[in-house]
Order: structure tokens, then C-alpha cells, then sequence
């Protein structure tokens, strides 16, 4: 602490460590564990770097294949098991199956593996699983697959592991995913979904109404038109009710105006039995059937 050195390293991206960067929560924690520590990082091949490279070399001459690994994952469900899950799984093609050592096993090309129901399959991954301390998807499929198959048993280990709790509460390296962005509908029917949307800047000397309020629906393109003072609770309550009358509302979509935020507006909504979506900011294509009509609007408002 406190005195500057220098660390040669055969890892290249080491030399421009950037402590800013914190794009995995642990690697970040390590690197400002780091940055209280004054030293330089340059690049040495390994060729060149023998001191510290042969601390890491194997130093066994002779190759060593490991079977226990593969003893324990086969020896995890007993024989008997495995016979009483064939005999009473109906699914079971017989006849294009080999038998050996009492059991029946599915032939490819490459290899012969021991066919299960898919209820035991899923038993013996979450048996894998936990034996191996919670080992991720990839790990799984390399040590169940060579030796078992089963419908769909991809699937299952990837949901196993997916849904596992310790693995969620501890993995902290593997981030959340982000919720998926998509377009509302299509909507099956009139008034399934309807969209609301204001045009400003209509008032002049000889009308007091600056506002131009537009509903619209997303099955028959049919368009509503209120004016108005202002951009208030009330305005949207009329414009709205003007469908009700008629017709059952499922969904608004709107931005988030003053007046349709506020706490009057979706008091009806809930007393309508009428759910609302807001559109993303600053993102005209999230409501883009109202931007349309808008933009014709304006238009046919400059050439009158």
C-alpha cells in the first residue's frame, strides 16, 4: 500500500483496465478493490512471461482421464429405477430400441443412451443439479446427455436451472433480463383498444379553444374530436364518455398528460372497468396511429 510497482500479465484487456466500466457487479467490486492500490499493468507474452506461466502449467506428464465424474453422474438413479420407469412408460417404441443389461437404450450414429420418461428425467437433473452444487445449463447438458435422453429434456434442464432459487438468490453475475419492447394489439374487435392524444396552438382572436383532443380506435380507425380550454381531468372524462355511451372500452393508450394522470381521470377509468397503458417518452412511434392522424390534422388545418 502506497508504493507504485508494476504487474506483467499475458492477459492483454488487463492493461487497459478501466475502473469506470462496470459492466458485471463482481468484476467491478474486484476492480475498485484494486484501484487503491498505485501500479501499472503491461502486456507480456507468455512466451516471455515463464516465471509466473509455468506456476500455472499442469505439472502431471502422463494423461489422466477422470471417470468418477462420469460413475457419479450415471449411479445418481439405481437400476431399478430406471426399469420400473421403462416398464410403465408407455410412450416407449419397443421394438426400435436395444436391449442390454435389462434396459432399453436409444441408438444414433455416435452414441447409445438409456431412454427415460420425462417425469424421471426431470428427477435426476434436479438430483444432477443439486449433487453439483448448482451448476448452470451448459454444465448440466454436457453431463446428463451423453448417457440420457428423454422428451424434452433440453427444456427441462434449462427451466430447471432457470427457476432454481439458491442459483437466482446467489448468481449475482447473471443479470435479469430486460422486458421486452412490442406494439399493443392488434385488437380483435371495435373499441378493444383506443388511443388518446392532444394538438395545442388552435387558439386565435376570434376563439378562446387552443386545444384539439383526438380519440381513436385501433380496430376501425373511427376517430373522436373534442375541443377545448385546457388539458384538464374533465376534457378527457367527456371525450371518453362519448364512446361509452355506445361501446365498452378495454384499453387507453396515452401519454401522460396533466389531466389524464391525475387521480380524477383514473377514478373513472377503474369505475369504468377501463385499463390504461402510457406511452414511452419521447416516443412518438409508440402511439403511432394517433400521430398520423395529428399529423393530417395539421395538415388540413394549414391548407384551410
Amino acid at each position: 500500500m502506497g508504493k507504485e510497482f508494476t504487474v506483467y500479465s499475458d492477459h492483454k484487456p488487463l492493461e487497459n483496465m478501466n475502473i469506470k466500466s462496470r459492466t458485471d457487479e463482481e468484476l467491478g467490486d474486484l476492480t475498485y478493490y484494486l484501484s487503491q492500490f498505485n501500479f501499472k499493468i503491461k502486456y507480456n507474452p507468455g512466451k516471455s512471461n515463464q516465471e509466473a506461466d509455468c506456476l500455472s502449467r499442469n505439472p502431471v506428464l502422463e494423461p489422466y482421464d477422470n471417470n468418477d465424474d462420469f460413475l457419479k453422474v450415471v449411479n445418481i438413479i439405481n437400476l431399478e429405477d430406471i426399469k420400473n420407469d421403462q416398464n410403465i412408460n408407455l410412450d416407449i417404441e419397443k421394438e426400435k430400441l436395444i436391449f442390454e443389461n435389462e434396459i432399453y437404450h436409444k441408438k444414433n450414429s455416435k452414441s447409445k443412451k438409456i431412454i427415460l420418461s420425462e417425469e424421471l428425467s426431470k428427477t435426476l437433473i434436479k438430483d444432477v443439479h443439486d449433487t453439483y452444487c448448482h451448476i448452470g445449463r451448459t454444465q448440466m447438458i454436457s453431463k446428463i446427455t451423453p448417457f440420457y435422453t428423454a422428451k424434452n429434456i433440453i427444456a427441462n434442464i434449462k427451466k430447471i436451472c432457470d427457476e432454481c432459487e439458491i442459483c437466482i438468490k446467489n448468481k449475482s453475475r447473471r443479470k435479469s433480463k430486460y422486458g421486452l419492447m412490442s406494439h399493443l394489439g392488434p385488437p380483435t374487435r371495435p373499441f378493444e383498444i383506443i388511443s388518446i392524444d392532444t394538438i395545442g396552438g388552435f387558439g386565435g382572436s376570434r376563439s378562446t379553444k387552443k386545444y384539439l383532443h383526438l380519440l381513436v380506435d385501433h380496430f376501425t380507425r373511427y376517430a373522436y374530436i373534442l375541443t377545448s380550454r385546457n388539458q384538464s381531468s374533465s376534457d378527457f372524462i367527456k371525450l371518453i364518455k362519448n364512446v361509452t355511451q355506445s361501446h365498452n372500452i378495454d384499453m387507453v393508450l396515452t401519454d401522460q398528460y396533466p389531466g389524464i394522470n391525475s387521480k380524477e381521470f383514473k377514478e373513472f377509468l377503474i369505475n369504468e372497468n377501463i385499463r390504461m397503458v402510457f406511452t414511452a417518452v419521447d416516443s412518438p412511434f409508440s402511439n403511432g396511429l394517433n400521430e398520423r392522424l395529428n399529423q393530417t390534422s395539421q395538415d388540413t388545418h394549414i391548407l384551410e
